[in-house]
């Protein structure tokens, strides 16, 4: 039986770029939906942080690992700002029919959800 704790993200997928994308944008999400923050430095200081933690999670502490470690920052974010753009064109996409379905036109306003977009 697998613990509680098994389906969460660990440190050593966090090293992988699916974990840090992952991390990265659930992060920024999070926060501009809790405080009404857009973090487009934040997404981008997180992807630098598990960037650099790459590295240390393998012990790599050679020159070459290090050099990799700001084209990958960029890569975790640049990932992370087109997920949360599909997500954020969806989840406008369905607010609008949804509101337009259910109220007249005088009340189509757009709502922010959780799936808007961090990076503008």
């Amino acid at each position: 039986m697998a613990t509680p704790t098994a389906a969460l993200l660990s440190p050593a997928e966090l090293a992988t770029l699916g974990g840090a994308v992952t991390a990265v944008y659930f992060v920024t999400q999070g926060l501009r939906h809790a405080f009404g923050w857009n973090p487009r430095y934040v997404g981008l200081f997180s992807a630098i942080v598990l960037a650099c933690y790459a590295p240390c999670h393998v012990s790599d502490y050679s020159l070459s690992a290090w050099v990799t470690v700001v084209p990958n920052a960029f890569i975790i974010y640049a990932t992370a700002s087109g997920v949360a753009a599909m997500s954020s064109a969806a989840s406008r996409t369905r607010g609008r029919r949804q509101i337009s379905e259910n109220h007249g036109p005088e009340e189509m306003k757009y709502r922010t959800s959780f799936w808007s977009g961090w990076f503008y």
